[in-house]
């Protein structure tokens, strides 16, 4: 697509990933305008497979800013990350080797963006500005795993809500340590896409500490065999960056990782604000 034309709906293709999660969007050039009708073919992708990517765009750290904005307000860059100065919602990810005192590296447990806070971020957005290698991050599809769930187990995670904490990316000292150290909030462990109206499980061992109204042996116990159902390949993509890539995906019906940080790289991370989780 030629800088300068202005994309419409029509210039849109995708190739899927898999059946149902992660797809590539094609024909669009974020540095020129997007018609509206453009933009509605990019949400309605970004709906169906939960994760998409868009490769070779040539943007500045304001150009995707305007691109997230609309998919809603972006939320400030919170204040233990680090921020573009004059752009504090585009935080910056810098490869370890080079940051002393920059931005940290993503956590590699499995995760949805702050889901300890009260309303969570709808959407992640991140673009990799540069890196010889940029590493890789695998998700899951959670609309497919709850709806792989055993009837009974579905109704039993239904009925229930989880303490989501804030845990530090670096290794720390288990699930009792960060529970006392940190305040959470409680969400239930199955919600409700408010705009796709599907449900989806909403859980990570790492972050969710116990389930509400289980015996902590048992709430453990459910957890962690959850997240071990979750993560099974079948319901994984794994995405390799490239110089150039700008990943989008819906923190309501995904969790991902890091699996690798790459060597040499800078990304910037905008993330769209949500809503308070529905249960479902």
């Amino acid at each position: 697509m030629a800088q300068g034309k202005v994309c419409l709906a029509a210039d849109v293709s995708v190739v899927a990933m898999t059946p149902d999660l992660g797809a590539e969007v094609r024909g669009v050039d974020l540095c020129a305008p997007l018609s509206d009708a453009c933009f509605a073919r990019i949400v309605e992708i970004f709906h169906r497979y939960g994760v998409i990517y868009l490769r070779e765009q040539a943007l500045d750290a304001r150009l995707l800013a305007r691109f997230a904005a609309r998919f809603g307000e972006a939320e400030p860059t919170p204040s233990d990350e680090h921020a573009l100065p004059g752009l504090p919602q585009v935080g910056v990810l810098v490869d370890s080797t080079r940051t002393a005192g920059h931005a940290r590296p993503e956590p590699s447990y499995w995760h949805s963006d702050r889901s300890h806070d009260a309303t969570p971020p709808a959407a992640t957005l991140l673009y990799a500005v540069n890196g010889a290698d940029t590493g890789s991050i695998e998700f899951v599809n959670m609309y497919a795993v709850f709806s792989a769930l055993a009837p009974e187990k579905q109704l039993l995670v239904q009925k229930l809500r989880g303490l989501h904490v804030a845990l530090s990316p670096e290794p720390h000292a288990g699930v009792e340590a960060n529970t006392a150290q940190r305040r959470g909030t409680e969400h239930p462990l199955v919600r409700i896409h408010p705009e796709t109206g599907k449900r989806a499980l909403y859980l990570a061992k790492e972050v969710v500490v116990r389930a509400a109204g289980l015996r902590e042996e048992d709430s453990r116990k459910l957890i962690e065999q959850l997240e071990a159902f979750a993560t099974q390949p079948r319901f994984v993509y794994a995405h390799r960056w490239r110089k150039g890539d700008l990943l989008i995906w819906d923190n309501r019906c995904t969790l991902h990782r890091m699996l690798s940080h790459g060597s040499d790289r800078t990304l910037y991370r905008i993330r769209v604000r949500g809503e308070e989780p529905i249960a479902g």
